[in-house]
């Protein structure tokens, strides 16, 4: 399955304003760029990785699409690992049941937001190994998650401030004063945007890259001014996709458990609430939230006890919402997927790694 997504990640054709779009224009850059330029370009950036990737990609010859396929084939492949490691590890007779078992793999497939692996990319692909390092190091036990977390911010530079929360619920058992301070940090919600781009402003850091996007995360369009510009189905889609991070703050509210796992989703959530009037960056954390979020349920629902009704209620209306979400995100992808998907009709698993995307085929705004 993850192959397959992958596969159709290949073929997706971008709009003009998807990162997409701006990651082969880099590939190109970067193939028409001596070493000095490489370099120079690699230094304006604090999270590098994802550039070497782009760099070996172009000095092996190989096409640029295998930037989304990559992508896409982590985070459905890294999702799809922990699912089924945590069976074989972890589950017991009443979490092996057929049923549940579905009810997990449909939750592992739905809450994998392809769109955002194939169209968007960098910050994702950091999330996908900050989640297999979790997964390894809270419920395996595993030294390797740390390799595996510390990849992440090199990545994407907005996972580095996860790396303190999961120190903090590692190492410390404040399980009641973190549950305490989850509950305070809903008066973030009022907030004001402008209190939250001042402190990330005041942030002093020498490098030319890390204040680019400084300022594109406190004065740049997406900051707040982009939600004015969404349509009206853009906005009910934005809607829709805040409804897994709301139901989980519903969640952790409502069934008290206590665990190293539990306080970092805890501190997650406390984050992703200090934005809450930033939508990007609040879209951003939300995301890392969910993710941590898909680790916490199949360890919560994992006990000796006879699932409670309220379980039950509590996993199939999370069912549910990431069903809801996944058929919301198509629907927003549908530009894309209308002139992309049907290629895989003409195409075997093999052929299809001729396919080109050229410019002329970006689909203009």
């Amino acid at each position: 399955m993850a192959v397959f997504m992958a596969m159709l990640g290949f073929i997706m054709i971008p709009l003009v304003k998807d990162d997409l779009t701006r990651h082969y224009e880099t590939y190109d850059f970067i193939r028409q760029t001596n070493f000095a330029g490489i370099m120079l370009f690699l230094t304006q950036n604090v999270d590098f990785t994802f550039y070497l990737f782009i760099m070996l990609l172009s000095v092996l010859k190989l096409p640029k699409e295998f930037i989304p396929f990559t992508s896409v084939l982590i985070g459905y492949g890294f999702k799809f690992f922990i699912f089924f490691d945590f069976y074989r590890r972890h589950a017991n007779s009443n979490l092996k049941r057929r049923n549940y078992f579905v009810v997990f793999l449909l939750i592992t497939f739905m809450s994998t937001p392809f769109r955002n692996y194939a169209l968007h990319i960098r910050n994702f692909i950091a999330v996908a190994f900050l989640l297999l390092g979790v997964y390894q190091l809270y419920l395996n036990d595993s030294r390797k998650g740390w390799i595996l977390i510390a990849i992440a911010p090199t990545i994407h530079f907005m996972t580095m401030l996860i790396i303190p929360l999961i120190l903090v619920s590692r190492y410390l058992s404040f399980h009641r004063l973190i549950r305490i301070a989850f509950i305070l940090s809903f008066s973030f919600f009022l907030l004001p945007t402008n209190f939250i781009t001042n402190q990330i402003s005041r942030i002093n850091i020498d490098n030319e890259g890390f204040e680019s996007k400084q300022r594109v995360y406190t004065e740049g369009y997406y900051v707040t001014e982009y939600i004015n510009d969404m349509s009206f189905k853009g906005r009910v889609s934005k809607m829709i996709g805040s409804l897994p991070p709301f139901f989980i703050l519903f969640y952790l509210l409502l069934i008290r458990k206590k665990s190293p796992l539990r306080n970092l989703v805890y501190l997650s959530a406390i984050l992703a609430n200090f934005f809450f009037s930033t939508p990007m960056l609040h879209g951003r954390y939300s995301f890392v939230l969910v993710s941590l979020f898909f680790i916490l349920i199949l360890y919560e629902m994992n006990s000796n006890e006879t699932f409670s009704r309220l379980k039950l209620v509590m996993l199939y209306l999370y069912l549910g919402l990431t069903t809801l979400t996944f058929f919301s995100r198509a629907y927003a992808t549908r530009r894309q997927e209308i002139k992309s998907f049907p290629k895989m009709i003409y195409q075997s698993s093999l052929t299809i790694f001729t396919n080109k995307v050229e410019p002329r085929d970006y689909i203009s705004n």
